[in-house]
């Protein structure tokens, strides 16, 4: 991956992580922490399920690594599209049930701090990496293949998705 490319993932996934602290630093700890009705998140919900698909995501690259494509894994949709559509909160998506979280966030502090530390990580291994990205692909239930790099734009889709859902509760 280029540089170019990086800088590119990084900032869409800075972004993301940006629009959520904005949503969640403006709420008061009793309103980070109410659900708006029986069915939907509180915003410590919403931070912690990003956090586990984030690390659900990266743990799968990381294992496909060793099993990398020989030829690169081309996506049906574009990278801006892929941002779009994860974002959009017309479409529903019923979470999957290793992703639904478990109230494991107390205060908004505790929340962001895992937030920042669990970008930290995954900007240093994009940073880092020198496994062929576009050669790791494994499919999105709902929208198809994904190589690593559309991958880590989905994150900052799914991180925007979920702000915008924040600033409904708010």
């Amino acid at each position: 991956m280029t540089d170019k490319r990086r800088k590119e993932i990084i900032n869409e996934l800075e972004d993301s992580e940006l629009a959520v602290k904005k949503v969640v630093e403006g709420a008061t700890e009793a309103l980070f922490q109410k659900k708006p009705d029986e069915t939907s998140w509180s915003m410590a919900e919403l931070v912690e399920h990003i956090i586990m698909v984030e690390k659900g995501v990266l743990g799968t690259i990381q294992k496909m690594g060793a099993k990398a494509s020989a030829e690169p894994i081309v996506s049906k949709i574009d990278d801006a599209k892929i941002i779009k559509l994860i974002a959009n909160r017309d479409i529903k998506v019923k979470a999957p049930e290793q992703f639904l979280p478990k109230g494991i966030f107390t205060t908004k502090e505790m929340a962001l701090q895992a937030l920042t530390a669990h970008r930290a990580v995954i900007q240093e291994f994009i940073s880092t990496t020198t496994l062929p990205l576009k050669n790791i692909g494994f499919p999105h239930f709902a929208i198809g293949m994904l190589n690593a790099e559309n991958w880590f734009l989905f994150m900052a889709g799914h991180c925007k998705r979920h702000a915008e859902q924040m600033a409904e509760i708010k």
